[in-house]
């Protein structure tokens, strides 16, 4: 297959993706240009056990070809076995222009003997996790099956630590600068052979209207020139009416909003996402009416859609920062062994930020427990902690350092152990701030 050909093929899958994604995947194939042995391989949607066995059926009628892909991701296993697959048959994988191929799907699209990407494509990693209990098996075994499978097909170290780094709320979307620089070997289509602009973007990040000039921060507007998500005429908290009062902000927070919208629903309105994003509202109104504050936790909800800030949002905050405007969003935590400090419960989950249960899911599979607090802090576990099961959000609790791990890489200070004492109940248990030591996936 030419470049030429393969191009096209991205193409010219547009109108099939287009019908948009069911709750399981969608896998169809249709010989190219009428010759049976080539074959090319839409798959669309939500992995789902038993869909491998769907997709081996479909790619075993041809000697070779191309899978295109379209979906937030799911079940990890039927990800590396589509992608093993797909190695093993030596097909080429491409992600047509606007669509999203994330998690899982991400995974198998690496299985690719060649890998494309149109220029509007967007291709997202992070850990091993499952949001509704379907993709890890065992505890801890997500990550290691990964790592194996990406081994496997000849990835370097380097590789596998780049897509496996991301937590389990936010995706680590791969540029050809990464790609390059960690071993990943991949082909952008050239832009004007895929150019889509008339066609409507099928997900990923929204782009905004053109900014107006900025006004001067922390002015009370007439009226900003991009609403808010939200009704300012009951705006009563001084967060959302410094948002209702900056154009910036106010431009920044619909932003968010329209990316929660029209996403990719794989991955943009599963309940960790929405879990997400109400924890970084609620930090938000600790910034009171500080703008700077205010944009630095909108600029973090906007990276769990898509790492790449826009420029008129950077440069609007460096803005705010030569002219000492406010200051950023930092979390309050304890910072030597021993020192504690009083804050409350915002937020309990599982490890994935689905709501938390006593009970293990139909799979035998227990998904952990996990915690956000005002002040910035965060635990997780990976078990079903007691003080976090009879604890609500609200709860005043005592956060105290217990350790701090050693040897770390300069930036990496996941491993941090804290108690945590919840002041009505009166449980408390000793729980890490991350999956992983520092230093690891």
């Amino acid at each position: 297959m030419t470049l030429a050909s393969i191009t096209k093929l991205l193409v010219s899958a547009l109108p099939l993706i287009l019908v948009g994604a069911a709750s399981a995947a969608s896998i169809r194939d249709e010989p190219v240009n009428g010759d049976p042995d080539v074959g090319s391989i839409v798959v669309q949607g939500e992995f789902v056990d038993g869909d491998e066995k769907t997709f081996n059926t479909a790619i075993q009628k041809y000697s070779k070809g191309i899978v295109l892909f379209e979906s937030g991701g799911g079940d990890l296993a039927t990800g590396l076995v589509i992608g093993t697959t797909i190695r093993m048959k030596g097909f080429r994988t491409g992600v047509a222009p606007g669509a999203l191929c994330a998690s899982s799907c991400a995974l198998a699209w690496l299985g690719g003997v060649q890998r494309y990407l149109a220029p509007t494509a967007k291709l997202g990693f992070h850990a091993a996790y499952r949001f509704d209990g379907s993709v890890a098996r065992e505890a801890g075994l997500g990550n290691a099956l990964v790592g194996a499978y990406l081994t496997r097909i000849g990835l370097p170290l380097e590789s596998v630590i780049y897509i496996t780094k991301a937590a389990p709320e936010d995706m680590t979307w791969l540029t050809p600068n990464d790609a390059k620089k960690v071993g990943i070997d991949l082909r952008i289509l050239d832009d004007q052979a895929t150019n889509t602009a008339s066609r409507p973007p099928i997900s990923g990040p929204a782009s905004p209207p053109p900014v107006p000039a900025p006004q001067p921060p922390g002015s009370l507007l007439a009226g900003p020139t991009s609403s808010p998500s939200f009704d300012c005429s009951r705006a009563t908290r001084a967060d959302e009416k410094a948002i209702c009062a900056d154009a910036i902000l106010a431009r920044v927070d619909a932003l968010i909003a329209s990316n929660f919208r029209s996403g990719n629903s794989a991955i943009s309105q599963s309940p960790g996402t929405r879990y997400w994003l109400r924890i970084r509202n609620a930090r938000r109104e600790n910034c009171h009416s500080d703008v700077l504050c205010i944009l630095t936790v909108q600029m973090s909800a906007l990276r769990m859609f898509d790492n790449t800030m826009p420029k008129w949002i950077d440069d609007y905050k460096v803005r705010l920062q030569t002219e000492g405007i406010g200051s950023e969003w930092k979390a309050v935590l304890p910072t030597t062994v021993g020192e504690c400090v009083n804050t409350s419960i915002i937020g309990i989950s599982d490890r994935f930020g689905e709501p938390l249960s006593p009970y293990l899911n139909a799979s035998g599979f227990d998904s952990g427990s996990a915690a956000d607090f005002r002040n910035g802090g965060h635990v997780i576990s990976y078990s079903k902690e007691r003080v976090l099961l009879d604890s609500r959000n609200g709860d005043r609790v005592k956060m105290c350092l217990v350790s701090i791990p050693k040897n770390c890489p300069p930036g990496d200070d996941r491993g941090r152990m804290y108690r945590i004492i919840n002041m009505r109940t009166h449980d408390s248990a000793v729980i890490s701030d991350s999956q992983h030591m520092c230093g690891g996936a």
